[in-house]
C-alpha cells in the first residue's frame, strides 16, 4: 500500500503542543509517560493526522489535528497511563462542550481554575468541557453543515465509552466497533466530502472492511502499551483486539500478535479489492470515491505512523524532534502562536455565533 503525507504537516506541531498546553493549564498535568500523536520519524511524518488524512483540507487540518493530539491524552488519563489514578469517567464530549457553550451564551463561567486538580495533583475532568466547546466552536465555524455529521457521529463513540464498573469491560471492547462511525465523520469533515444522509449507509458498507483494518493497526501496534497501562490500573484485560484473540482462541499473545497481523492484511486485502470494483463499476459519485481512498490512505498512514511514533515504540529508540521537546519543555514561542490552541486564542469564544441546530 502506498502512504501519503499532507504537504503542510510541517506546521502540525503547533496543533499538537497547543493541545498539550491546554490540557495543562485547564484540566491538569499530563502523564509522566506522555507520547501523544508527536514524533519525527524520517523527518516527515511528525504526527497522525497529516499521514492517515492526507487529503484533509487546510483550512481543517489543524483542528482536526488538535481534536485528536486531545483525545490521545484522555486516552492516557483512561487507560491508566498516570502514576496514581485515571479519570472515574470519561466526558461526553459532545454533550459537555454543547452545555458549555450554553453556560457561555447564558453568561455562566465555564473554566474554574480552582479545579483544575484535587489535592493530590490528579488531573480533573471539570475543565474538559472548555476545550471541548472550543473545539465544537471551531469545526461549527469552518463547515456547520458536515461538521454535524461529525459531531453526531463522535456523540456516539464518546457516549459508548462512558459507563464504567462491572459492564466497563465489555464495553470498552465493544466500543471498538464504534470507530466506523467516528472516523466515517472525521473524515467527511476533514476532505469536505459531498455525501448525502442517504448515500451514508452505502458508504459504512463499502469502507467496513476498511475501517476493521484501520482498527487493528492500532490494536496490533498499541497492544504492549495498552498492556503496560492495565496492569498500572491492576487491570487483568485491555480493549485490545489482540487480548481479544488470545482469550477466544486459548493462545499465547505472542500467537495472538500473529493472527492479528494476518486479519490486518486480510481485511486490508479485501478492502482493496472493494475499492477496485467500485471504481470499475461506474455506479459511485465521486465523492464516494474520494471517500474510499481516504480509507485506504488511513489504513497505510496510520500504519507508517505506528510502528514509528514513540506513543508505541519508545523502546525502541523513538523520540520526538528537538524542536517538539523543546516546545512541550518551554511552550511554543509567543510570535508563532496562530490560533491552533485554545491559549494561542486567548481562551475567547463567540458562542452567541453558535447555533445548535
Amino acid at each position: 500500500m502506498e502512504v501519503r503525507v499532507h504537504n503542510d504537516h510541517k506546521d502540525m506541531d503547533l496543533a499538537v503542543i497547543g493541545a498539550l498546553e491546554d490540557w495543562k493549564e485547564l484540566i491538569g498535568p499530563a502523564s509522566p509517560v506522555y507520547k501523544g500523536g508527536g514524533g519525527h520519524p524520517y523527518n516527515s511524518i511528525p504526527i497522525s493526522i497529516p499521514i492517515s488524512i492526507p487529503e484533509c483540507m487546510l483550512d481543517r487540518l489543524s483542528i482536526v489535528t488538535y481534536a485528536t493530539e486531545f483525545a490521545f491524552l484522555q486516552d492516557d488519563s483512561y487507560e491508566g497511563s498516570f502514576e496514581e489514578t485515571s479519570f472515574p469517567t470519561a466526558p461526553n464530549m459532545i454533550n459537555e462542550g454543547m452545555t458549555a457553550i450554553d453556560d457561555m451564551n447564558e453568561g455562566r463561567a465555564v473554566v474554574d481554575k480552582t479545579g483544575r486538580t484535587n489535592t493530590r495533583g490528579i488531573p480533573s475532568t471539570k475543565n474538559a468541557r472548555k476545550i471541548q466547546a472550543w473545539i465544537i466552536s471551531k469545526i461549527l465555524s469552518i463547515d456547520p453543515v458536515r461538521a454535524r455529521m461529525a459531531l453526531n457521529a463522535w456523540k456516539s463513540f464518546y457516549e459508548s465509552n462512558k459507563i464504567t464498573g462491572l459492564a466497563a469491560k465489555e464495553v470498552k471492547i465493544s466500543a471498538r466497533g464504534s470507530q466506523l462511525p467516528i472516523r466515517t465523520g472525521m473524515l467527511i469533515f476533514a476532505c469536505g466530502l459531498d455525501i448525502s444522509e442517504h448515500e451514508l449507509p452505502l458508504c459504512r458498507d463499502l469502507l467496513r472492511p476498511g475501517w476493521v483494518a484501520f482498527t487493528l493497526v492500532n490494536d496490533v501496534c498499541s497492544f504492549d502499551k495498552e498492556v503496560r497501562d492495565a496492569k498500572k490500573n491492576d487491570n487483568d484485560w485491555t480493549a485490545n483486539a489482540i487480548w481479544v484473540i488470545s482469550q477466544e482462541r486459548g493462545v499465547s499473545v505472542e500467537e495472538a500478535k500473529k493472527l492479528g497481523a494476518e486479519m490486518l492484511n486480510d481485511y486490508a486485502a479485501k478492502y482493496i479489492e472493494i475499492m477496485k470494483e467500485a471504481k470499475a463499476s461506474g455506479k459511485c459519485s465521486h465523492d464516494i470515491l474520494r471517500f474510499m481512498d481516504g480509507g485506504y490512505w488511513s489504513i497505510s498512514g496510520s500504519l507508517a505512523w505506528s510502528i514509528v511514533c514513540p506513543r508505541y515504540n519508545v523502546a525502541k529508540g523513538a523520540n520526538f524532534s528537538e524542536r517538539q521537546l523543546d516546545w512541550i519543555k518551554n511552550g511554543i514561542p509567543d510570535h508563532l502562536r496562530r490560533g491552533d490552541s485554545m491559549k494561542s486564542a486567548a481562551c475567547q469564544l463567540r458562542p452567541a455565533c453558535i447555533s445548535r441546530g
